[in-house]
């Protein structure tokens, strides 16, 4: 009984400081990049009343988290983050034609994703921008923000939601059914979609329109796939494919560790996109670490003033991860080890630096330097130093750099300034 007090449910995990310090580090480059975009961050509530999410999906109900509340309303863990961003529009009194421009962190509960039931949406979302420039910025924010974070490449898969509804919509097949049989074949192939059409629509004209479009692959050269599609669907679908390549093309000149895909075979959670989607991977053949698109239909439903939202999210842990490919900040600059029994001169050299912004572990315990010295290591400090007798003397102080092992001498009036630059430049000691 006793070892499962303290064990946790499966898909749950605590996490020590070396993997939180880089899920913090990403929430807070995220949230300082999105600020160049006129962003403001949000907090969002994990609980919801079960509706808010199983109203438009009632299929979810068996992977989610419910429980009844004391006046036995039945609540929800939220299994998403854009119907509760949503709801905290709803009802934050701004204005309902006002645009809006919110990042967010969101915990996020999935019974079904065994290995990882809680995790976190990091995001951002347009609400209310009039304009489909925004369908697109939204995609630029995230691209940009993973490579100026990141050094390795990156790989987006874009599709357009809006070429099957139009085609379903040509062919007179009516929404709420179009959405339904999409929603459903989601994450079929394309074959298997096909199969399942094909038994619930007697609709033949449909029907070989869409073998056609399967007979056409990705991987042809632009020009060739872009004639060979354009040659198969209606003229009035055209434009949903000139826009998908126009867009692809134009930021795989800009980018060059970023790949992207056109799959109009794919509609990634077609049953709340309308026109682009995309998904955000470390390689084409790994499970993705983020999406996102227009939900301007499914948004509407959520609240009648919501009129266009574009959005995108990263999964934060899965991300994060990924600085362990990247040489990482220390969180602790200087380990400043007392060798004195004064402690006074001591406690006040480290107010004094902390006050002017160094991050500073301090010991007093340490028998020997060299105990001192592995636990700053242990730390993963960047800087260690000693103050005993001789630097009470002379008021100077010796800084080891302990990824090169080189030392400096440095006056206590010039501490800060050389932990807060880069002290290569200065003499060893």
């Amino acid at each position: 009984m006793a070892s499962r007090t303290i064990s946790l449910p499966s898909g749950f995990e605590d996490r020590d400081p070396s993997i939180a310090v880089l899920e913090q580090r990403l929430r807070q480059s995220f949230f300082q990049h999105c600020t160049l975009y006129g962003f403001r961050s949000i907090y969002v509530s994990p609980v919801s009343f079960s509706p808010l999410f199983l109203e438009q999906n009632d299929g979810a109900r068996e992977w989610v988290y419910t429980f009844q509340d004391k006046a036995g309303r039945e609540l929800i863990l939220n299994p998403d983050s854009l119907p509760a961003v949503l709801r905290c529009f709803a009802n934050s009194g701004t204005a309902s034609s006002s645009a809006t421009r919110w990042t967010f962190c969101a915990p996020i509960f999935r019974y079904k994703r065994v290995k990882q039931r809680h995790y976190h949406h990091l995001g951002a979302l347009f609400i209310n921008e009039s304009s489909v420039y925004f369908e697109e910025l939204i995609a630029d924010l995230v691209i940009e923000f993973l490579l100026s974070e990141f050094s390795r490449k990156f790989h987006i898969k874009l599709n357009n939601f809006d070429l099957w509804l139009d085609l379903f919509k040509l062919y007179e097949v009516p929404e709420h059914v179009t959405r339904q049989i999409l929603y459903t074949t989601n994450s079929m192939a394309m074959n298997e979609r096909l199969n399942y059409i094909e038994t619930t629509l007697e609709n033949q004209a449909l029907q070989d329109m869409l073998k056609s479009l399967a007979t056409v692959e990705a991987s042809l050269p632009e020009v060739t796939l872009r004639n060979r599609l354009e040659s198969i669907l209606p003229a009035p679908i055209h434009h949903h494919i000139a826009a998908l390549w126009k867009y692809a093309l134009d930021r795989q000149k800009q980018h060059q560790r970023l790949g992207i895909t056109v799959d109009l075979h794919d509609f990634h959670a077609g049953a709340f996109h309308d026109g682009i989607a995309f998904q955000i991977l470390t390689d084409p053949d790994l499970p993705r670490i983020g999406d996102g698109g227009s939900y301007h239909t499914y948004s509407k439903k959520i609240h009648s003033s919501i009129q266009r939202v574009s959005s995108t999210v990263l999964r934060l842990e899965d991300t994060a991860r990924l600085y362990n490919e990247e040489p990482c900040p220390s969180v602790v600059q200087l380990f400043l080890y007392n060798m004195q029994p004064d402690q006074s001169t001591f406690a006040e050299l480290v107010r004094s630096l902390r006050a002017s912004g160094i991050s500073i572990w301090e010991d007093m315990s340490a028998k020997t330097v060299a105990v001192a010295l592995k636990r700053a290591i242990n730390v993963g400090a960047t800087y260690f130093s000693v103050l005993g007798e001789q630097e009470l003397a002379t008021h100077c102080i010796e800084i080891k750099e302990l990824a090169n092992h080189k030392k400096y001498q440095v006056p206590w009036t010039e501490i800060t300034q050389v932990l807060l630059s880069n002290p290569s430049g200065k003499k060893q000691g």
